[in-house]
């Protein structure tokens, strides 16, 4: 992963922490979350574990309780409505199952906004203040993030952005497993519990013996097939027109056709 995928992480990670946080009150301690948990979830799973959670703490379902315990059982019932209502707001702008519907259905569009850092390490690529490169543009390859950025077109932040952006459109690898049949429920949900391996979920299923390398290459290609161009982000949110993005990616490819391609 490069640091400008890294530096995207940052935005998303923000993004989801908050609905991470609905999904360990209502499905618990033990379950792990992560992002492959998220990608998974359906709408279907977060009811019933709502359910399981308002029956639990819902004050009419304990009538002989007053006082103390029932102003707890009042506070932990708002909390797991607010929870749900957060998991629910993002499982239903999230790209949906299937193969087709995963590859059209978006994220609902927006310009993500810029967190405020959690800790010294994303301090310097969170921060509001916009950062443009003012130097030479570096006698590299350079795909069209970067190419904006070392060009003074687009600061750091908009790229990230549009990374993050990006990243949000893409249907999930145990998704597209389970569409194309080579994963079930079951192997699906081994693999998001296994402790025993390390990795992202297509690595780990590798790792598992449930998908063969090529598998899961294959699945990374359609995964990336299913995104949009990072060029329209600018397009959308950083007011450049289709003529002007068309105008820079062709002068991209003609610094990249200069370069050594070291």
């Amino acid at each position: 992963m490069s640091a400008w995928e890294s530096a995207a992480g940052c935005g998303y990670a923000a993004e989801s922490s908050s609905v991470l946080t609905a999904c360990r009150v209502l499905f618990g301690a033990d379950v792990v979350l992560n992002d492959d948990f998220l990608a998974y979830l359906q709408p279907e799973g977060a009811k019933s574990a709502y359910r399981k959670r308002a029956r639990e703490s819902h004050p009419d379902a304990h009538p002989r309780v007053d006082g103390e315990h029932l102003q707890r059982l009042k506070h932990e019932f708002a909390t797991v409505s607010d929870a749900y209502r957060e998991l629910s707001t993002f499982l239903k702008y999230r790209p949906q199952s299937g193969t087709t519907a995963s590859c059209t259905a978006r994220y609902r569009p927006r310009e993500p906004r810029m967190q405020p850092a959690t800790n010294a390490a994303n301090a310097s690529s969170c921060r509001d203040t916009p950062l443009y490169y003012t130097g030479a543009v570096p006698s590299v390859e350079l795909k069209i993030g970067r190419y904006l950025y070392f060009t003074g077109v687009a600061s750091f932040q908009a790229v990230v952005a549009a990374l993050s952006w990006q990243r949000m459109q893409r249907p999930s690898i145990g998704l597209l497993a389970r569409s194309s049949g080579w994963l079930d429920d079951a192997d699906v949900h081994y693999i998001l519990q296994s402790g025993q391996v390390q990795g992202r979920f297509g690595e780990r299923a590798v790792q598992l013996g449930l998908l063969r390398p090529w598998q899961q290459q294959e699945l990374l290609r359609q995964q990336q097939s299913c995104q949009e161009r990072l060029g329209q982000y600018f397009v959308r949110y950083q007011g450049i027109s289709d003529y002007r993005m068309n105008q820079l990616n062709a002068e991209r490819l003609r610094h990249n056709a200069g370069t050594c391609g070291c």
